[in-house]
């Protein structure tokens, strides 16, 4: 995973800081490990254009991203299809913050899609570690297609698991099927006889087209 290589640390200035409203700052976080980049200005700071996050991992927070000795800011952050970033000033201080939509407008998803949004919601909304990783990857996709191929290929991995559970059983019911011991006679030998045996196995799964 490249992102994984981005450093993240404190950029210092000292004197006066100045971003046009044409200018981007980029900024990498790392909430599993409560980090992320930070510029600290020695002077006042205005800063406009636009706050740009790169993510390694990613859980709800606010991080601060810029410090001043004084503070005027009017920049955005970049969101994308399923993250809206808040950059907001708190006193001389920037911070962002990621909300999240797994169900964005105009994306239609069918109800397999749907429920593994809304499982995904349930998981950000509770801050699950487990997640901090997929939400990075979330948070870089832009197109409805890109989500809808994701949950896909997810949903996927579930049918798969299960198709597996099915063969893995397989040997087992084969075998039971060639076997019926019964008593010969009146004492405890165990002979083989005409039978049939049946073993039922299986999963209920709701898979929408």
């Amino acid at each position: 995973d490249g992102k994984s290589l981005l450093p993240i640390g404190v950029t210092r200035v000292t004197g006066d800081f100045v971003q046009t409203s044409n200018g981007l700052l980029g900024v990498t976080i790392h909430s599993l490990v409560g980090a992320a980049d930070r510029l600290e200005i020695d002077g006042s700071a205005v800063i406009g254009g636009v706050i740009v996050p790169t993510v390694i991992s990613l859980l709800p927070g606010t991080v601060p991203v810029v410090t001043a000795t004084s503070m005027t800011s009017s920049a955005q952050a970049q969101d994308s299809l399923l993250f809206d970033w808040n950059a907001e000033q708190r006193g001389n201080t920037l911070t962002l913050t990621p909300h999240s939509d797994f169900t964005p407008a105009g994306v239609a998803l069918n109800r397999s899609q749907l429920s593994l949004a809304n499982y995904f919601a349930r998981a950000w909304d509770n801050a699950d570690v487990a997640f901090a990783t997929q939400f990075a990857d979330m948070s870089g996709i832009d197109t409805a297609t890109g989500y809808t191929t994701m949950l896909n290929q997810l949903s996927g991995q579930d049918i798969q698991a299960q198709s597996l559970a099915l063969a893995n059983s397989a040997g087992s019911i084969l075998g039971a099927s060639m076997s019926c011991p019964v008593f010969v006679g009146n004492g405890v030998l165990l002979g083989e006889d005409n039978c049939s045996w049946a073993t039922i196995s299986g999963r209920w799964t709701d898979q929408g087209t």
